[in-house]
């Protein structure tokens, strides 16, 4: 059945189309009050369901008929293509036979006809020239909502009503009319949303290529899903007379589904949707049945598998193992967090309301935190992704923590699905989370869809106003959020992420939809920017911004004085080339035998760091040189004010073309007053003027390189010009001065108002 649907593209309209006009076949019978008759019942649903196939069927070939040079540019699937003229034409007329030969059996008046023919005529105007309505995206909009719901709906409860003689007043047809008219122009928008790279590609119009997400969803819930909700229960309390308690279930379940009861969050004025997923349709497409057919059953047991049917057809096994996680998963979650959240506050109003006492005394030793919180709330609430909890190395990424918004932030190595404060996202108990997996392998679901659905609710849950992901790659696995949630993305591409070769070929299709999604494009050197322009990076999305560090904390002094101590500080990965400093400062201790080296750091992802120790203690200089291992920003910054110079010999890796950007370690030595001798490499010669604020080399020339050590640490003065005027070139450097700032304005301009 499920293959047989998909090659008839009915996984498009089956669920949110066909459950729906199901259903009001099941509410005719449920209204008529006595009339159980089975067998009448599976006539009528029979021919039902091939005249609503055959329709649904009929429209996308249609469709398909006039969209065949639009596809064929974009690259789309379309099943015109391949047949000739007259195999098409064939087609379409056999499809149309078959819709209209159950209304040879069905009963019908002239205001069927009507409805019928104004179905049609729908059905070939919108995709065919000369009117090809669908090019007018806001005629489009209107002129599907009315064919694929509106219309159907209306003819098919006329149809119901006529074959069970019962008489519905014209309320009942207008009401019905209005709510399936909003069901179908946000289900059309949100097609148009999902369908927006494939557009631009054939330059098909679309409503997303006229007005953001960010509009759309705006309009969507002010406009749209309002009026259906209201519409549905009008629909619903036309029938409060004779069915009260009944209507007023009915009516609770489909509110909730609207704003969920059990919702921890502040109650909106608006409900929230993802463009999409949206859970009213799922009343549409099942629920709504699921419920009459229970009452149905009741009356008349053969309903039962009338009710089994439509389980196997409109939802997914999956669902039914909801209820065995929620009660294990969001339960205990939240009524732990909601426990905890009501003892505070009890306390909190006691003190505030019966002793009398101020907000400070109220809050007591948590009103400071308090204020910044409230503070950072006002800034507004932006979420920080990474693929690292808290790496040692990127203590960039920690200066971002400390930016003036209210953060949420997220992270994980294979996808961001944890979040500090909620843990994972999935489930925090570790037999449901493997159970969740297994049965979203076993059902062959799509991870990647999944987990972004997951981290998607998660962020609307917590009115996230953008989305700050750190690496390219990281933003590579979230590129769909603004589609998916109207939410701003910005990204910050370090290095590896835009130079290294399998993961630039890894991610390129990504990338691309990256550079089309994401607000801003932040790059930490030059060369990063000039290399995503070569990927196809949009120009006026790219923002050059250096690494934040704290300058604070990285005084200036002189280090001339110090003893011929060179220092090294950052990852033993391939791009850093720790043995090709050791081969220098081994080249050093020919001419400068009281030199020492410190190598601050330890692993950088492959094996670099035991093969530095191999080669040390080849060359027989293991009491020249020390390792340091991992160290705070506080223990560097000692390292740096005992130290004489710094070197780094970062270079292009031969293999993959792996980069730096520019590295932090480098310009908190500069800031120090530190000279720094390293290679003209990507940030590094954005940042140090050769002898002006520090010394160059070529990338691998180690020997050149252990010439500047050797002339450095004969001429004292020579390395104290150098070093004050590399911390002068920092300080006086806006970019480095305030890059939190910088970082903030460009996150206000784009986050969510």
């Amino acid at each position: 059945m499920n293959n047989t649907l998909k090659k008839a593209r009915t996984h498009e309209w089956w669920k949110p189309k066909a459950g729906f006009l199901f259903a009001l076949l099941f509410y005719i019978i449920w209204s008529s009050g006595k009339q159980f008759n089975f067998p009448v019942f599976l006539k009528l649903l029979f021919l039902s369901f091939v005249t609503l196939t055959a329709i649904g069927i009929l429209g996308h070939l249609l469709n398909d008929l006039g969209d065949m040079e639009s596809d064929a540019k974009a690259g789309k699937n379309n099943s015109m293509i391949a047949l000739s003229k007259t195999n098409r034409f064939l087609v379409i007329v056999a499809v149309f036979a078959v819709a209209v030969a159950p209304w040879y059996f069905l009963p019908y008046t002239s205001t069927s006809i009507y409805l019928l023919s104004a179905e049609f005529l729908l059905l070939i105007i919108y995709p065919l020239k000369p009117l090809r309505l669908k090019q007018y995206p806001l005629v489009a909009v209107i002129a599907d909502a009315l064919y694929a719901f509106a219309i159907p709906a209306v003819l098919a409860f006329y149809t119901y009503q006529l074959y069970y003689e019962l008489s519905f007043s014209s309320n009942h047809f207008l009401v019905l009319f209005a709510w399936a008219f909003f069901i179908g122009l946000r289900q059309i928008i949100y097609h148009h949303v999902s369908d927006r790279k494939n557009d631009l590609k054939s330059k098909t119009p679309n409503l997303s290529l006229a007005y953001s997400n960010y509009i759309l969803n705006n309009f969507l819930r002010r406009y749209v899903i309002i009026p259906e909700l209201i519409f549905g229960i009008f629909f619903f309390l036309l029938h409060y007379n004779q069915f009260p308690l009944f209507t007023c279930v009915i009516i609770v379940f489909y509110s909730c589904l609207f704003f969920p009861l059990f919702s921890l969050s502040t109650l909106k004025l608006f409900p929230q949707h993802l463009f999409g997923i949206f859970k009213p349709d799922k009343f549409y497409s099942h629920y709504f049945s699921l419920i009459i057919l229970s009452v149905l059953s009741y009356y008349n047991i053969w309903f039962i598998s009338v009710l089994f049917l439509v389980l196997l057809l409109f939802t997914s096994i999956r669902k039914h193992f909801i209820v065995h996680y929620v009660l294990n998963d969001l339960l205990k979650k939240n009524i732990m967090s909601m426990a905890s959240s009501m003892v505070n506050n009890s306390i909190y109003y006691f003190r505030k309301c019966v002793l009398i006492k101020d907000e400070k005394a109220s809050r007591a030793e948590h009103y400071e935190e308090w204020r910044e919180e409230q503070a950072r709330k006002k800034n507004g609430t932006i979420a920080l992704v990474n693929a690292n909890e808290n790496k040692y190395t990127e203590t960039f990424v920690r200066q971002h923590e400390k930016l003036p918004f209210k953060i949420h932030y997220y992270f994980g190595n294979n996808f961001p699905l944890w979040h500090y404060g909620d843990g994972n996202l999935i489930s925090n108990n570790k037999g449901i989370y493997d159970f969740k997996r297994v049965l979203s392998q076993w059902l062959q679901q799509n991870e990647e869809d999944y987990n972004l659905k997951i981290l998607a609710q998660h962020l609307q849950k917590n009115r996230i106003q953008l989305i700050l992901c750190e690496f390219g790659t990281t933003g590579a696995k979230l590129a769909q959020l603004p589609e998916l949630t109207g939410i701003p993305l910005a990204v910050i591409f370090y290095g590896y992420d835009a130079h290294h070769k399998a993961i630039v070929e890894q991610n390129q299709e990504k990338y691309a939809e990256l550079f089309t999604n994401a607000s801003v494009i932040i790059v930490v050197s030059k060369d990063i920017l000039l290399k995503l322009k070569s990927l196809g990076a949009p120009d006026e999305k790219l923002v050059y911004l250096p690494c934040s560090f704290d300058i604070n904390l990285f005084q200036y002094s002189d280090h001339s004085g110090n003893k011929p101590v060179f220092l090294s500080v950052g990852r033993f990965a391939e791009t850093k080339a720790p043995h090709l400093t050791i081969l220098a400062f081994n080249e050093v201790l020919k001419q400068v035998p009281e030199a020492r080296l410190i190598m601050v750091g330890k692993d950088g992802g492959g094996e670099l760091f035991e093969a530095c120790h191999i080669l040390v203690k080849a060359l027989g200089i293991e009491n020249k040189i020390l390792f340091k291992g991992i160290l705070s920003p506080e223990q560097v910054f000692e390292e740096m004010k005992n130290a004489y110079a710094f070197i780094q010999h970062s270079l292009t890796t031969p293999i993959h073309g792996d980069k730096e950007g520019t590295p932090v370690a480098v310009m908190e030595a500069m800031v120090c007053g530190l000279p720094v001798i390293a290679t003209r490499h990507a940030g590094i010669a954005e940042i140090v003027e050769h002898e002006k604020t520090g010394l160059l080399v070529d990338e691998y020339d180690y020997r050149k390189m252990a010439e500047e050590m050797i002339r450095i640490a004969a001429d004292k003065k020579f390395a104290q010009q150098l070093g004050f005027a590399a911390s002068e070139s920092i300080k006086n450097n806006p970019l480095f001065l305030a890059t939190n700032q910088a970082l903030t304005e460009i996150i206000d301009k784009h986050k969510l108002k």
